[in-house]
């Protein structure tokens, strides 16, 4: 579903994110993602999106639910952004806890 570039579904530093929207504009023609509903969950927020757009080499036309985010935020800014391809799952992180491993991850400097 994602283009080659963006078989997973992590990413680390300013260029990396870039890349990552760079992919979807040249995979799909006008993709929009309009939130179905925003969970504030502390440091993270989840959004539920749908998504509608045209795949640029297949004429395909989407409308449908292909994944969430979950963003965590540290001083006002997006400091881990995440996707899953299924609401329940990204609410259940939004939600988790936050174990010293993640914490050390979600802190600590990151390569741009």
């Amino acid at each position: 579903m994602l283009p080659p570039q963006q078989a997973s579904d992590s990413c680390i530093g300013p260029r990396n994110v870039i890349r990552f929207f760079e992919g979807l504009e040249e995979t799909f023609e006008d993709l929009q993602l309009h939130p179905q509903e925003v969970v504030d969950a502390g440091d993270r927020v989840a959004t539920r999106l749908r998504h509608s757009g045209r795949g640029k080499a297949s004429g395909v036309e989407i409308d449908t639910e292909l994944y969430h985010q979950v963003m965590t935020f540290r001083d006002g800014l997006i400091v881990r952004a995440e996707y899953f391809d299924n609401w329940d799952a990204a609410l259940a992180a939004a939600y988790a806890p936050v174990d010293a491993e993640t914490a050390n991850e979600r802190t600590g400097p990151r390569a741009g």
